[in-house]
């Protein structure tokens, strides 16, 4: 049918949510458009949460689809990779349990999918993040940009070499199409996270766009599954007490290229050559010795945002 409504549907997965799930469901019902439909996956948890969502489920018949299986706890990626392998429609978002959705994110990004798809193709796969208000536990705004929080380039950071090393893509924030989806399915257990995977798919076959405003009240707590730390001089002085420390500061060098070797295995022989050299390169760096990966580094242009992070890295390569 020519004007037929196009298909939205939600993933979530929850996990010890029961604080924040009530109010993170009622903005989702809020929302302007309200043509889809919320799929949501318990995790194990054991306060609230399951009666929570099953109130939501008898409140809104057909709105809401809970995912049972005989898993208990996989954790966030295979909880929501579990998810996302249900849905059926041309267009879906992640949801976390712990923030609030602003009332029109759901127009909002699915007017941008589609311009783009206008553009690409509905066959192209695309994906649209936006920006973030970063706010504590009690929804007072910390920062009016989440980018600007975490000093990172949305521009630059889709590029595949720079998103290799760092994710700048907020899963909580996105909408993607179904040509997305259908790709980049199952996500495999090294995929360091499901939302850094698909801007992964998204940047080596297809477009990644953003919306420079906020769609969503990213909440601060003390038991958020990744957080927001602010970029500047604390950050830098933690992680290096951490390096002197002789702990880990980040996911370090062997866990991105776990992830990118996974990927290349799934889709080498589909890459366009220069996109294929970039992943390859990059899953040899953590074989080789301190100064080579350095220079590898540098050489291919695997970079992380903010000179902090990179000479963290650096640091980090040569201390260990």
């Amino acid at each position: 049918m020519e004007n037929a409504r196009p298909s939205i549907e939600i993933v979530m997965s929850t996990y010890q949510g029961a604080p924040f799930l009530g109010e993170q469901l009622r903005s989702i019902f809020q929302q302007t458009e309200q043509h889809f439909r919320l799929w949501v996956r318990d995790d194990g948890s054991t306060d609230g949460t399951s009666a929570i969502l099953a109130d939501y489920a008898d409140r809104h018949p057909g709105m809401v689809a809970v995912v049972r299986d005989e898993h208990v706890h996989l954790g966030a990626c295979a909880s929501f990779g579990k998810v996302l392998e249900q849905t059926q429609a041309d267009y879906i978002m992640l949801s976390d349990q712990d923030d609030l959705w602003l009332p029109r994110k759901i127009a909002q990004t699915l007017r941008a999918v589609q311009t783009m798809e206008r553009r690409f193709g509905t066959d192209c796969p695309i994906l649209v993040h936006t920006d973030l208000h970063v706010v504590d536990r009690g929804l007072c705004k910390i920062c009016e940009s989440c980018w600007e929080y975490l000093a990172i380039d949305v521009d630059r950071g889709a590029q595949l070499n720079r998103l290799l090393i760092q994710n700048i893509i907020t899963g909580c924030t996105c909408m993607f199409n179904r040509a997305l989806l259908n790709r980049a399915l199952p996500i495999p257990p090294q995929a360091v996270i499901h939302d850094w995977w698909l801007g992964l798919v998204a940047s080596a076959f297809g477009q990644i766009g953003y919306l420079p405003e906020a769609t969503v009240l990213y909440r601060q707590h003390a038991h958020n599954s990744v957080g927001a730390p602010r970029y500047g001089f604390p950050y830098g002085l933690r992680r290096l007490r951490c390096l002197l420390k002789g702990q880990p500061v980040h996911l370090g060098l062997p866990g991105t290229a776990r992830q990118a070797a996974s990927f290349l295995e799934r889709f080498g022989g589909d890459l366009p050559r220069e996109k294929r050299r970039i992943v390859e390169s990059f899953t040899r760096i953590s074989a080789l010795s301190s100064t080579r990966k350095a220079v590898a580094l540098l050489r291919h242009g695997y970079r992380k945002h903010g000179l902090l992070r990179n000479l963290g890295m650096f640091a980090e390569i040569v201390l260990n």
